[in-house]
Parts: structure tokens; C-alpha cells; sequence
């Protein structure tokens, strides 16, 4: 990956920029007031986003995206490994199982025991979905 690529912590202000990309790449994904939000950007394109929310054990780390025509070329891991570098206590997600692969090439390890309030989201969210818990930590 280039050096080229900027990481950006979003403000407030910056939030209806997040959702007008996730509009305009028919997401249902949306900016998220208990979340940062971080985007890798090339000369001010957006190539990929992130949301880090708190949890009681760390981040949770959702809302990953890419533009359809930009995946493929690394930025996801770009964008997760420079987040990684900001990290200062553990990161949480959860994905599909055909994405556990990603995941795991950029240090998250599927995990069993979490913590309750994630625990609790996990079966919300299984009730309507397959989902594998990861976890990662410097």
C-alpha cells in the first residue's frame, strides 16, 4: 500500500459527508453519534470507512466499507492496520464467516468468551444473521 493514503478521524461536522457516501453506494450503513468514524481517503477520495464505538472491554469495530469497485485492492486492511496503530485497547467486530479470512490477516482471532454487553449483541444480531465473533489486541 502507498503511503499516499491520509487517515482521517471524522467530526460531527463531517458526519452528513459519511452518510451522503453510504448513500451514494446504497448502504444502510450510517453515521453513528455514539461512534468514530474513520476514513482512508487519496487526495481527498474516499476509499474505505470505519465505525469504532466503545464497548465495556475496548472498540467495537463496525461499518466497515468499501466502494464495490474499489474492493479487492487492499484498502479494508489498509484502513483496519492504520486504525490498529491508533488502537489503545482492544478491538471487537463481527462478520460474516466469509469474512473471517480478512479479518484474521489483519490479527483478529475468532473468539468465544465476550464480554456481556457484546455478548448480548451477538444474539440480536444472530437472530437474523450468520456472524462470527472476532477479537484483536496489540
Amino acid at each position: 500500500m502507498s503511503s499516499d493514503y491520509q487517515l482521517r478521524c471524522l467530526d460531527e461536522q463531517r458526519w452528513p459527508l459519511l452518510n451522503k457516501f453510504y448513500k451514494t453506494h446504497h448502504t444502510k450503513l450510517r453515521a453513528n453519534k455514539h461512534s468514530q468514524a474513520w476514513v482512508l481517503m487519496a487526495n481527498e477520495h474516499w476509499l474505505a470507512v470505519l465505525n469504532l464505538a466503545p464497548c465495556s472491554a475496548g472498540a467495537f469495530l463496525g461499518g466497515v466499507f468499501v466502494p464495490p469497485t474499489l474492493r479487492g485492492k487492499g484498502f479494508s486492511r489498509e484502513l483496519i492496520s492504520r486504525v490498529q496503530t491508533q488502537a489503545e485497547q482492544p478491538l471487537w467486530l463481527f462478520c460474516a464467516p466469509e469474512l473471517s479470512a480478512l479479518y484474521q490477516r489483519c490479527g483478529f482471532l475468532p473468539c468465544q468468551d465476550l464480554p456481556a454487553d457484546l455478548q448480548e449483541r451477538l444474539t440480536r444480531y444472530q437472530q437474523h444473521k450468520s456472524l462470527i465473533a472476532m477479537h484483536w489486541q496489540k
